[in-house]
C-alpha cells in the first residue's frame, strides 16, 4: 500500500526572495522524484520570456540539471495575474491554460494542473521584468503531483502549500476527517462514510434519529426516506452510529468476477481501489474511453489493467446499454467496441457488452467520472469475465493556502468563490444563498428538501423554497 503524503516546503514562514527562486516539492512517483529542491541564482542561470499569452521561465545549473517552466492562457487569451484551473500540456492545450515543467530530462507526455500568476510585469520587449507563480502539475493524469513556485526577479514571498497528509483531496486545514483511508470516497469535510457516521453523537433520542436520516454526501434531496448511510449499531452496554454496509466505499474501484474457464480473469474475484495501485483515464481515438490501473509506484509483485469503450461509428459514448460488442480496436463501425485485459493476458477475439452508468468529461475532454459494468468473452467461449469499474477523478490540492473570499474555505475547495464577507457557509464554502441556487430543480421537492449545512435529523430541513422558477432561502 502506498501512502502519498505532500512535503510541506521547508519554510517556517512566509519568506521574501530578492534573487530569482524555484522551489518543487515533488510527491513520490512524480518526475521530481519524490523531493523537495530549493533552486536559487546561486545555483545557475535563470532566463524568461513573455508574449501576450505566455510566459516561459528557464534555469541551467550544473550539466544536467535544469528547470523549464511554461505558463499560457487559452489561446488568444492575455495572461495576467490570476488564478488557472484545468491546465493541460502547454503548447498543445486548445480550450484552457497551458502548463508545462519539465526538470532535468523528465518531463510528462501528458499532463493536468492548474497555476496561480500572483506578478506578471513584461519589459515589452519580449523579456520579463517580474513573474511570480505557484502551480500543481500531474503527469500523465496521475494522482502523485509536482508543486512548486516560481520567482523572477520578484519579491513576492513563497509560502508553504497546503498538506493533504491522507491524500483525500481535503487540505488539512479544513479536513475534518485527517486519517481517512487512502482511496476512500469523502464527502465536503473530508470525511469517509464510516468517518461521517461514527462522528455522530447518539447519546440521546436526537442523536439517534440523527444517524438513521444523516446524508453523507447531501445528496438525498427529495427522497422523503432517511438516506440509510448511516445505522445504529447495539451491543451488550453500548450503542453508537456506524455506517450501513459497504462500509468502504472507494472512489474509484475496479470489481472483477471471472468464471472458471475465462483466460483473462483465471476464474478469480478481485477488487483494486486507489490504496493498491494508480488510476487514469482518457479519451480514446473513437470517442470513447480508456481506463487504466496498475501499481507500478508501488513495487512487485505488479498488477497492470486496461479497459476501453466505444459506441459503434466512433459516436460520443453517452450512457446507456451496449449489446453485441467486440474486440476494440477492431471492432466494425456497426458495433461497439469493449476490450478487457490485464496481466499480460489479452483476448485475439472477443464479444460482449457493456453498460455506461455515467460518463462527466471535463475541459479538453478530460474523464472527471467514468462508471461503467461490462460482459467479455474470449475466443468465444461461454465462461465470461465480469466486472463494475468506477472512476472518480482525485480531487485537486496544494498549492499556496489561499482563501480569496475570507469564509474560511481554501481556494482549492471552495465550491463557491465569491461568496460575500461575514456571511456564514456550509462545509463547501457556501453561503445558504448559493446552496439554494445550486439545487437542481428537477421538482420542487428537492429544493424543499435540501439541507444546507447537512444538520437536520428531520426530513424536512426547510432550508430553501421554491419561488418561481428558481430555490432560494426560504
Amino acid at each position: 500500500m502506498r501512502a502519498f503524503v505532500v512535503l510541506c516546503f521547508a519554510l517556517t514562514a512566509s519568506i521574501g526572495f530578492a534573487a530569482d527562486v524555484i522551489l518543487l516539492d515533488s510527491q513520490p512517483g512524480d518526475i521530481g522524484g519524490g523531493v523537495v529542491q530549493h533552486i536559487t541564482s546561486a545555483d545557475g542561470a535563470f532566463a524568461a520570456s513573455a508574449s501576450a499569452e505566455h510566459v516561459g521561465v528557464t534555469f541551467f545549473g550544473a550539466p544536467g540539471h535544469f528547470v523549464l517552466l511554461d505558463f499560457a492562457t487559452a489561446p488568444g487569451l492575455p495572461l495576467a495575474p490570476g488564478y488557472y484551473d484545468d491546465a493541460t500540456r502547454w503548447p498543445f492545450q486548445t480550450v484552457g491554460p497551458g502548463l508545462d515543467v519539465a526538470l532535468d530530462g523528465r518531463g510528462c507526455n501528458e499532463l493536468t494542473g492548474r497555476f496561480i500568476v500572483f506578478e506578471l510585469v513584461a519589459d515589452g520587449a519580449g523579456g520579463v521584468a517580474r513573474f511570480a507563480a505557484d502551480f500543481e502539475q500531474h503527469c500523465e493524469d496521475r494522482a502523485p503531483a509536482l508543486f512548486g513556485a516560481v520567482r523572477f526577479h520578484s519579491d513576492v514571498p513563497i509560502t508553504r502549500p497546503c498538506s493533504d497528509a491522507d491524500g483525500d483531496g481535503e487540505p488539512d486545514a479544513t479536513d475534518a476527517c485527517p486519517d481517512t483511508p487512502l482511496g476512500e470516497q469523502v464527502d465536503a469535510a473530508g470525511c469517509s462514510v464510516a468517518q461521517f457516521c461514527a462522528r455522530i453523537d447518539v447519546d440521546d433520542g436526537a442523536g439517534r434519529r440523527s444517524c438513521r436520516a444523516a446524508d453523507w454526501l447531501n445528496d438525498g434531496a427529495g427522497r422523503r426516506r432517511p438516506s440509510r448511510d448511516c445505522q445504529l449499531l447495539r451491543t451488550p452496554g453500548a450503542i453508537a452510529c456506524g455506517a450501513r454496509d459497504p462500509a468502504s466505499r472507494p472512489d474509484s474501484v475496479v470489481e472483477l468476477d471471472s468464471e472458471p474457464g475465462d483466460f483473462i480473469g483465471g476464474g478469480q474475484t478481485r477488487t483494486l481501489t486507489r490504496a493498491d495501485g494508480d488510476f487514469l483515464a482518457r479519451a480514446n481515438f473513437d470517442n470513447g474511453v480508456d481506463l487504466f490501473f496498475d501499481n507500478f509506484s508501488a513495487g512487485p509483485p505488479y498488477v497492470s489493467w486496461n479497459f476501453s469503450f466505444a459506441a459503434p461509428g466512433k459516436a460520443p459514448l453517452v450512457p446507456g446499454v451496449y449489446d453485441g460488442a467486440t474486440r476494440y480496436p477492431f471492432q466494425a463501425s456497426t458495433v461497439p467496441g469493449l476490450a478487457v485485459y490485464g496481466d499480460g493476458r489479452a483476448c485475439n477475439t472477443s464479444t460482449g457488452r457493456f453498460e455506461v452508468l455515467s460518463l462527466v468529461l471535463g475541459p479538453e475532454d478530460r474523464i472527471d467520472r467514468f462508471e461503467a459494468t461490462f460482459e467479455q468473452h474470449c475466443e468465444g467461449a461461454t465462461a465470461a469475465l465480469r466486472g463494475r469499474i468506477r472512476y472518480v477523478r482525485p480531487k485537486p490540492f496544494g498549492l499556496t493556502c489561499l482563501d480569496t473570499d475570507g469564509d474560511g474555505e481554501d481556494d482549492a475547495t471552495d465550491r463557491c468563490a465569491a461568496t460575500p464577507a461575514g456571511v456564514p457557509v456550509d462545509q463547501a464554502g457556501c453561503s445558504l444563498a448559493q446552496f439554494c441556487g445550486g439545487v437542481v430543480l428537477s421538482s420542487g421537492a428537492a429544493c424543499g428538501a435540501a439541507d444546507w449545512q447537512n444538520d437536520s435529523p428531520r426530513r424536512s430541513p426547510r432550508d430553501c423554497s421554491v419561488v418561481g422558477t428558481a430555490c432560494v432561502p426560504r
